[in-house]
Order: C-alpha cells, then structure tokens, then sequence
C-alpha cells in the first residue's frame, strides 16, 4: 500500500512538473494602412496585401523561471512570376528571458550580428473584466502601451507562466494572443496555433550566445538609428 502511494506521489508530481513546461507555437501577420494609393503601382499595391497574407511562426518554449522564442525558418517555394514582391521577416533570431532576473538577451542580425541584453520592463498592464475561449482555454484580456504600441493581450490563468510571444509579459498566465497597433497604423497580430506540456529541466540559452558580444538595447538603437541616416543619405531618402 505505502509503496503504491509512494508511485501516485511521484506521478503525480512529475506531470505537475510537466504541466510547468510549455511549447507553443505562434503565427505573426503584420498589417499596414496602404495610404496615397496613387503614388504606388498596381503591382507594388498588389504585393503589399499579398505580404498581409503571410504568417511568419514562431516557437516559445517556457516555464516559470525563463523562457525562449524562436524565429521558426521557413522554406520559400513561392513560385510567383510577379515581378514585385514584398516580404516582412524579422531580424531577431530568438528573444531569451529570463523571469527570475528580469532580463532579455536577442541575438539581432541587423544590420549585423548584435547580441543585447537589458532589463525587462515592468509592463504597465490593465486587466480588463471581459473573458472568451480560446483552443480550449478561457482567456482574458489586457492592455498596455509599450514603446509606440498599444497592446491587447489575451492570457490564460490555466497556464500559470507569466511570458508570452516577443517581449510581452507580465501577466497571472501565458499570452496567447497579442494584437499590436503601432502609432504609424502597422498592426501585428499573434496567434498561439499550437499549445503542447513538454519535459525538459531548464529553458538554455542558445549556443550560438557570445558573452563576449554584449551590447545594451540603446547601444544598439544608436547604431541601428545611425546605420538608418547613412542608408537614408545614400538612397536620397
């Protein structure tokens, strides 16, 4: 009798421990308000909504110490005998937090090989009263404005890990839709399409990380804003 409690016990602690490890994986589609329609082509007018059909995917893995979110590689067969074709992909590889410390590393490819780390920031969300399902879950919503978007989240208290897609966090459950309004009028919206409990120890931090390349977030803006001027003076922009 004891040595069977003893199995329960350990069973049920280990898918308690499981139930603490998730992998979800995110569709991204990024929208914009196509305005002075007349300056534009056509085909550049035709290519820009056929970029707001694309889905970009990421994959989260995550618990309640840290998390890590991947740029999901896709395969480009598109055949297309379009001459203008426009496509939006991001020039993050992963975004690595870590909850405990509160603070992010991303290795960023543009406009060359950076790796940043700072601190996460203290979101300042407003936890809405209005609750919906979503793939089985109850969700509820949050706002906040972060940087030059204004956020709604939909998160989940049945998934007790306070992250989500990108830098996005802070809440009693995992995001699991995220819709972004930028002040510009682009929108982004992330979608959680695949939710999975997985085993594993510890989130680690990608091999490609390199201690020896750290650079802050406003050292970065200060070299991507003046990478930006010299590419705006060169093209006459």
């Amino acid at each position: 009798m004891r040595l069977l409690f003893l199995m329960l016990l350990i069973s049920n602690f280990l898918y308690a421990q499981e139930k603490e490890n998730i992998e979800i994986i995110y569709s991204e589609r990024v929208f914009w308000i196509i305005e002075d329609s007349a300056k534009y082509s056509k085909e550049h007018i035709d290519a820009k909504k056929r970029a707001m059909e694309e889905k970009n995917f990421y994959k989260l893995r995550a618990n309640k110490e840290e998390s890590l979110y991947d740029f999901i590689q896709k395969i480009n067969n598109n055949q297309s005998n379009n001459s203008c074709n426009i496509t939006y992909s991001t020039s993050e590889k992963y975004i690595y937090k870590n909850l405990q410390e509160k603070l992010y590393f991303i290795e960023e490819t543009y406009p060359k090989s950076f790796f940043i780390k700072d601190s996460l920031s203290n979101l300042n969300w407003n936890l809405k009263d209005d609750f919906k399902k979503y793939k089985g879950y109850v969700i509820k919503s949050a706002n906040c404005y972060y940087k030059d978007y204004y956020v709604t989240a939909w998160y989940t208290e049945d998934i007790k890990i306070s992250s989500g897609p990108k830098l996005l966090g802070g809440l009693p459950g995992i995001i699991l839709i995220a819709e972004m309004e930028h002040k510009n009028g682009e929108k982004v919206q992330l979608l959680a399409e695949k939710i999975n409990y997985i085993k594993f120890q510890k989130v680690l931090k990608p091999k490609t990380f390199k201690e020896d390349k750290i650079i802050s977030r406003k050292d970065y803006e200060m070299i991507l804003n003046e990478f930006i001027k010299k590419e705006n003076e060169m093209f006459n922009l």
